[in-house]
Parts: C-alpha cells; sequence; structure tokens
C-alpha cells in the first residue's frame, strides 16, 4: 500500500478549491431558484443551500471519485487506510461528520493532518482514511518493486 500521504498545505489548496466551486454552485443556484432566496438563519432554504448540498456535492464526489474537484486538481484520492480501496459510503459518512469532529477547536483536527505522521486529520481517523497521489508516477520506484514483488 501507499505510504506516501499528501500533506497539509496540499489539502488546504485542495479545501479552498472546493470552497470556491461549492460558493460559485450554490451562488448560481440561489439565482435560479427564483433570483432569490431567505437566508435568515434558520429557514428551510437557508439550510439547504449551506450545508445539506454542499454536504451532498461532497459525498457524492467521494463515493463517485475517491476525490472532490480540489482533491482531484491535486492529483490525489481518499482511499481505506488499511486496503487501499476506495472508500465506502459508510466511510464517506464518517468522514463528513468527522469534519464536525475536526473543526471543534479552531479547527485543531484539520491541523492535525500537519503533525501526524500519516497525515490524517481526525476526520481521516474516525473513518479509517487517508489522502494518497493519485498517479502512481510519484510513487517511488522502490516502493512499487517492494509493493508487488
Amino acid at each position: 500500500m501507499n505510504s506516501i500521504y499528501v500533506g497539509f498545505w496540499a489539502r488546504l489548496v485542495a479545501t479552498f478549491i472546493d470552497f470556491i466551486w461549492i460558493s460559485l454552485f450554490i451562488v448560481l443556484l440561489t439565482q435560479l431558484y427564483n433570483g432569490y432566496v431567505d437566508f435568515s438563519p434558520h429557514t428551510w432554504q437557508a439550510n439547504l443551500f449551506n450545508n445539506v448540498l454542499p454536504a451532498l456535492f461532497t459525498f457524492l464526489f467521494w463515493i463517485r471519485y475517491s476525490a472532490t474537484p480540489g482533491k482531484q486538481l491535486i492529483d490525489c484520492k481518499i482511499i481505506h487506510a488499511e486496503t487501499g480501496e476506495p472508500i465506502s459510503a459508510s466511510q464517506s459518512f464518517l468522514r463528513y461528520a468527522g469534519y464536525i469532529v475536526s473543526t471543534m477547536g479552531l479547527g485543531i483536527g484539520f491541523l492535525w493532518i500537519a503533525i501526524d505522521s500519516r497525515k490524517q486529520g481526525w476526520h481521516d481517523k474516525i473513518a479509517n482514511t487517508i489522502v494518497v497521489p493519485h498517479d502512481e508516477s510519484s510513487v517511488p520506484l522502490s516502493q512499487l518493486v517492494e509493493e508487488c514483488c
């Protein structure tokens, strides 16, 4: 299995990219929704557009592509930490729920990526996932030889 992990800064860039595209998509949807959405904190529209849709998009990308568009642009993917296989729907759900835990305490669960030996945030640990380079060409030849032979 891959022992090269994608680190904090690359994952931060991917998160920023995801924030941008999701925000633009949400703005487009709000304009299509009769040109106006009441974003008062307790409306169902605000909850749908600000919480449910971003979670749904993220979840679906993890299931279908093992990565969000941001992670795809930096050429990495999310895999099961023990098997190296794509993550399951239940792992995707746990990982997204783990975002809430990672956010608590000023985001220490995300900052954990910078100091963890496997570059796992708390959400990764909760869901038993790791983030690795997508392209095998980024894996050293010596490691590929060890894995295959």
